[in-house]
């Protein structure tokens, strides 16, 4: 990890003089330096934490969202010691976990946000150009019925999405008049494939807009 932060680091500054070699006048003073370095180590650094919160946050996601419910926990402080959060700003870090734990732990909007993009790709060629409809649906009304079941069946439609099968992934299908074989293996495929960005990447980011 050293070794590529020094690597990069040495391509930035190799691209900054490079950049202006041909205009002398261009060229970076010895004061721009620093800041293109600052930058590197500062961006590697918050990258690097980002993965450990997010190998934490996938490891421990019901038990740090109960903690988050229940407004406090090991877990969650935990969360907080992966991301090196000072204690100083914990209060704070607390407040806005808890304020936000329904935009962050039961998204029904998001999920059918994605969920909405993988069904309209299965018949992405299939689409009737005059009324734009999505296998006999709108878009709209695609969104709104993955919605409410989204909504509905919130924990349980997580647990299939992870596993890429379920009888609530089925009746999901069937709810989207999904039938062909083929396309709902490529369903399943996709959805399994979001898990992450739908469930987990928002608590992340929730955890690391307090850094």
């Amino acid at each position: 990890m050293q070794q590529r932060v020094i690597t990069t680091l040495l391509v930035s500054i190799f691209l900054l003089l490079s950049a202006c070699s041909q205009n002398a006048s261009h060229l970076p003073s010895l004061f721009d330096i620093p800041s293109t370095i600052g930058s590197v180590f500062e961006n590697a650094n918050y990258n690097a934490k980002r993965k450990k919160v997010a190998a934490y946050v996938t490891k421990h996601y019901l038990a740090l969202r109960k903690d988050v419910s229940s407004e406090g926990g090991e877990v969650l402080e935990g969360a907080f010691d992966v991301a090196d959060i000072k204690q100083s700003k914990r209060k704070k870090a607390r407040q806005i976990l808890y304020s936000s734990k329904k935009t962050t732990y039961e998204n029904a909007g998001l999920v059918a946000d994605s969920l909405v993009q993988i069904f309209a790709a299965l018949y992405v060629n299939e689409s009737s150009p005059k009324d734009k409809r999505i296998n006999g649906l709108s878009y709209f009304d695609a969104q709104q019925l993955i919605t409410q079941y989204a909504e509905k069946n919130f924990d349980s439609l997580r647990i299939v999405i992870k596993e890429g099968r379920g009888a609530v992934l089925e009746g999901l299908m069937q709810t989207l008049n999904i039938n062909n074989p083929a396309k709902q293996s490529i369903f399943k495929t996709k959805a399994k494939s979001q898990y992450y960005r739908i469930y987990l990447d928002i608590v992340v980011t929730s955890i690391m807009i307090n850094t």
